[in-house]
């Protein structure tokens, strides 16, 4: 199937989540606004899954009811980490019923042969590990596809396939659909029960809209110290504004109460997603939440690609950037490290161009969500900036390069 172009229509139904309602109510309604051409092809997706269902997803659709659906899009003519990332699935402890969705996509023109070896290979760990609910579809795209049409195309069809499944949740129960990625390095054998467990943890009449797990860039263990302590720092800064969009998961109630991703975002698409359900106030939600259990770290490849083949500054790494089917980092692979000298002068414009906004982020956050005051936020803030730097390394002070 060849897709060229992000088709477009209106949603005005008020932006509730209608948490008195099955969910299958509320999810059919989001998809009776779609276009009729729009709504076609994710049938035609959907339908792909079902054909090439394994017997643990049949079984899931035929009588079980559904807790989480992970949603990965994987660029097919040149993932190779892609086998590695699905054996973490199969090592699940206590996890609730879940569904892996994979969307095995490519570009015109590619190389035949790697598609039909990566689909070869998730067809592979469905024979291996038949416990794993897994589908998958097969799907060509045009060039400079944006990634928010591909994101949004997975989370439609996991949306068609629960309105497909016999036992659909029912009033105040739900759905969370998780984003992960290909290249998962490590994953915690709780983590979907931690995210489980996090998101039905609420009051009655809540539901958990935004849920984020711990998500860091695995470390070289040693081989490359400067490239992991530049990472380290990139980790910390986007831990503290609000984490990684893999392991970012989000209430099916609530996506489509907001219309779902936006096809237009050429990255950040989940992050969007999320200001938009909580910009538009649906009512019985319970907010962001982070799941602590939920740990995992994903192949650094791609920063390592920006900060040696392209010289990216920490503070600068995505500009005009974004994520697409084919890119040059995902085959990359590199065993120089930087020199310190380069690692310290990054470290430093760093923190100048982008640690006050940095301190003071945090200092908001603790206020906000820990109920500090402004004198022991600050404090607080300045001591996690201390401890930041004896676990990621103290080459350079960022503390005297602030002003205060």
């Amino acid at each position: 199937m060849t897709y060229t172009s992000s088709a477009a229509y209106e949603w005005d139904i008020p932006a509730k989540m209608r948490l008195d309602s099955p969910l299958h109510e509320v999810l059919a309604a989001y998809t009776a606004a779609q276009s009729p051409g729009y709504h076609q092809l994710i049938t035609d997706l959907t339908n792909q899954v079902v054909q090439h269902a394994n017997e643990a997803l049949r079984t899931a659709l035929a009588s079980k009811k559904i807790a989480q659906i992970v949603q990965i899009p994987v660029a097919a003519a040149q993932e190779k980490e892609l086998q590695h990332t699905l054996l973490h699935y199969a090592h699940q402890a206590d996890a609730p019923n879940f569904i892996v969705l994979l969307s095995c996509n490519w570009p015109e023109g590619s190389n035949m042969d790697d598609v039909r070896a990566t689909i070869a290979t998730v067809q592979q760990f469905q024979q291996e590990y038949s416990a794993v609910a897994l589908g998958f579809y097969e799907i060509e795209y045009a060039p400079h596809i944006k990634m928010g049409t591909i994101q949004k195309h997975i989370a439609d069809v996991a949306v068609d396939l629960l309105l497909r499944a016999a036992v659909s949740p029912g009033p105040n129960e739900d759905v969370m659909l998780i984003s992960h990625a290909a290249d998962i390095v490590s994953m915690s054998p709780h983590y979907l029960h931690s995210m489980y467990d996090t998101a039905t943890k609420t009051e009655p009449g809540e539901i958990v809209t935004w849920l984020e797990g711990r998500t860091s860039h695995a470390p070289s263990n040693g081989v490359l110290p400067n490239l992991d302590m530049l990472i380290a720092w990139y980790d910390f800064r986007v831990a503290q504004s609000g984490g990684y969009e893999l392991g970012m998961a989000v209430s099916l109630r609530a996506y489509a109460a907001c219309g779902g991703i936006s096809g237009e975002h050429i990255s950040r698409e989940w992050t969007e997603l999320c200001r938009s359900i909580h910009e538009r106030k649906t009512y019985g939600h319970a907010g962001q939440k982070v799941a602590e259990g939920a740990i995992c770290t994903v192949s650094p490849r791609r920063l390592h690609y920006k900060l040696r083949e392209e010289g990216a500054e920490l503070h600068r790494m995505w500009n005009k950037d974004q994520f697409g089917t084919e890119e040059s980092y995902r085959t990359y692979t590199t065993s120089e490290d930087i020199l310190d000298e380069v690692r310290d002068q990054l470290i430093r414009d760093f923190m100048r161009s982008h640690g006050q906004a940095l301190l003071d982020l945090i200092i908001d956050r603790l206020q906000t969500e820990r109920g500090h005051t402004k004198e022991d936020a600050r404090q607080a803030a300045l001591q996690l900036l201390h401890e930041a730097q004896r676990t990621i390394g103290d080459s350079v002070d960022p503390l005297p390069i602030l002003s205060f």
